[in-house]
């Protein structure tokens, strides 16, 4: 009997964990949208270093050339948003393009052959 009861405790532990929602790595939940948000990140930040570069030699401040960046990948940028953010939170997609200009400020620092700090 206590074996039945030990085994039907564990078998409603792992039901209640197998509940939609609940996973550590969400990875394993949702691979395709995973997979697609990878690739959104990869093709944004391949937009901002083609976009970069009129900016690696001029005069403008890294911050302002980072804006203008940034808005030149918008629709690269909206895609992601859309992918990564499906219930289209306002403070998730401020966050992604403040992180757009974030990595375009990078790449413009490196490209002007800043030093890089870890």
């Amino acid at each position: 009997m206590r074996r039945l009861m030990l085994a039907a405790a564990s078998l409603l532990t792992l039901a209640a964990c197998s509940g939609q929602g609940y996973s550590v790595n969400s990875e394993y939940e949702y691979p395709r949208q995973v997979a697609q948000t990878g690739k959104l990140y990869a093709a944004r930040d391949a937009c901002l270093k083609r976009n970069v570069q009129p900016f690696v030699n001029g005069p403008a401040d890294p911050e302002t050339a980072a804006r203008i960046v940034a808005a030149t990948c918008e629709m690269e940028t909206a895609k992601l948003i859309a992918v990564s953010n499906p219930s289209g939170a306002a403070d998730v997609a401020e966050a992604i393009r403040k992180d757009s200009e974030f990595r375009a400020t990078g790449i413009l620092l490196r490209a002007r052959g800043a030093p890089q700090t870890n």
